[in-house]
């Protein structure tokens, strides 16, 4: 089941006038109000196991933290980024700002991330898939009084882990794993499928038998199936096997690829795995 932890996230910021923050100009000579986020995490996973209530989630499993705000027009406001070991206070998120309509914006995530901000609907994430990250967005009203909002990350990506049960034989130096996926992730939730990623496992020359021990990419949500095709090849580059096998990824679940890559016989099969969302469906593979 999911847990859900309060942890308090928060950084101080300051409205600064400098070009690079491009900061709108909205009323800068009004009074600013104070507004401050509490957030909560939901989460149930391997990766991330949520078991405490003492407030540390986020310095305990975020290293980064991305802040925006825009105007109920969808204009950027200001945006901030903290960063664990450097950001005094990492997780104190204390905002001041004139009163108005805003939607907020957060971005987790353990490493950093590349993205653009500008209007909502045009802000997004660069190279998404293959991180593991979080996200929440907060709409409210400031009017002449201070406010405390909650708000709780959620998961924007889903796993697939790959367990190939044949033993690999010497003859086979490369594998590569190849899909559609998406090279942008927009603040308004949509990523479409617009580039092929190759996953790539080398093997030395004349290695020994082997077992691969499993592994796992993060990919985006997917509302159609995605193909998936599984190669392996020889030292001199002569194809030794290929298989196809469709999936549909889900935010915060687990696909689990399982079976047997070189084998004739035998199917691959793709399930959706518990250890991150209960719920369990197998698809065989033939």
């Amino acid at each position: 089941m999911k847990n859900i932890v309060a942890i308090s996230i928060a950084a101080l910021f300051l409205f600064s006038c400098k070009k690079s923050e491009q900061e709108n100009d909205i009323n800068k000579e009004s009074k600013k109000i104070q507004v401050t986020f509490t957030t909560g995490f939901e989460t149930s996973t391997k990766d991330i196991t949520s078991t405490s209530d003492d407030g540390d989630l986020a310095s305990r499993h975020l290293n980064y933290i991305y802040y925006t705000v825009y105007t109920q027009a969808g204009q950027k406001v200001k945006s901030i980024t903290q960063i664990k070991g450097i950001t005094k206070n990492f997780g104190l998120l204390i905002d001041t700002l004139p009163a108005g309509i805003y939607n907020a914006f957060f971005l987790g995530s353990k490493v950093p991330l590349n993205f653009n901000v500008s209007t909502f609907d045009k802000s997004y994430v660069n190279n998404y898939d293959d991180k593991d990250i979080f996200f929440t967005r907060d709409g409210f009203v400031l009017d002449q009084n201070p406010i405390r909002r909650g708000a709780t990350f959620v998961r924007a990506v889903g796993k697939l882990t790959f367990e190939f049960k044949d033993l690999i034989p010497s003859n086979v130096t490369r594998i590569e794993i190849k899909r559609r996926a998406a090279s942008k992730f927009f603040f308004n939730e949509s990523a479409p499928l617009d580039t092929i990623k190759v996953k790539t496992i080398n093997l030395p020359a004349n290695h020994a038998p082997l077992i691969i021990d499993p592994f796992s990419l993060t990919t985006v949500e997917s509302n159609t199936w995605i193909e998936l095709e599984i190669a392996a090849y020889a030292t001199n580059g002569d194809l030794v096997q290929r298989k196809k096998l469709d999936v549909q990824p889900r935010r915060n679940r687990e696909s689990v690829i399982t079976g047997f890559l070189l084998s004739e016989l035998e199917s691959l099969s793709f399930v959706i795995d518990g250890d991150w969302d209960p719920g369990k469906n197998i698809i065989e593979w033939w």
